[in-house]
């Protein structure tokens, strides 16, 4: 049995791709009428089910907090009783394209797990330590305040990361710390890989 982590971005109408990341609905559609029985939550005690689980299992997990989060992927999770994560870039929320205070609430309300994205998506092994303590305490507290419950995950804006960044993560009170490394969930790490799913594939 495996865990196996994915990470999907912007969900688009079919032929509407903008960038290589972008998955059109129909791929979607496709991707959660595979997984949608065999999808799990993300949490850390992974070694708790592993002895009961015969077949392999799925995180969804979304990264940048678009629009798309709601007006296509929240409707179809609920409607084939899955549950998913999503990552916010907190500034970005009530921008044009992204997420508004009022949908990520309602996401919340509907058992959606929310994790941080950092507050303003820089590559984090490239700025100075204190904006980096900035973007992982920040963006948790502005999300947090929105959502009323602990944020407890955080994803690496570009996937970039090293030890070091792992660690004030894990200080600044996460304790599932999302990377784009592919791999299969093996053990309880604070550090769980994902597969990344795009339009070109």
């Amino acid at each position: 049995m495996a865990v196996i982590p994915i990470v999907l971005h912007r969900i688009v109408k079919n032929n509407q791709r903008l960038c290589f990341e972008d998955v059109e609905l129909s791929v979607f559609d496709q991707i959660l009428s595979y997984c949608s029985n065999k999808c799990i939550p993300l949490n850390r005690e992974f070694a708790s089910f592993k002895e009961h689980v015969e077949k392999n299992k799925y995180i969804l997990t979304f990264d940048d907090g678009y629009s798309s989060d709601y007006d296509f992927v929240l409707d179809r999770l609920i409607s084939n009783n899955c549950h998913a994560t999503f990552f916010i870039i907190a500034d970005k929320l009530n921008k044009k394209g992204y997420l508004s205070l009022n949908q990520l609430k309602e996401m919340a309300s509907l058992g959606m797990m929310i994790g941080s994205h950092s507050f303003s998506h820089p590559e984090m092994p490239n700025i100075h330590l204190n904006k980096q303590h900035h973007e992982l305490v920040a963006s948790r507290s502005l999300l947090e305040d929105a959502i009323g419950y602990p944020v407890k995950s955080f994803s690496f804006p570009y996937g970039k990361y090293n030890k070091r960044l792992i660690e004030m993560a894990i200080d600044a009170g996460y304790d599932r710390i999302c990377t784009s490394k592919h791999g299969v969930i093996s053990d309880s790490s604070f550090e769980i890989p994902r597969n990344s799913i795009n339009g070109t594939m």
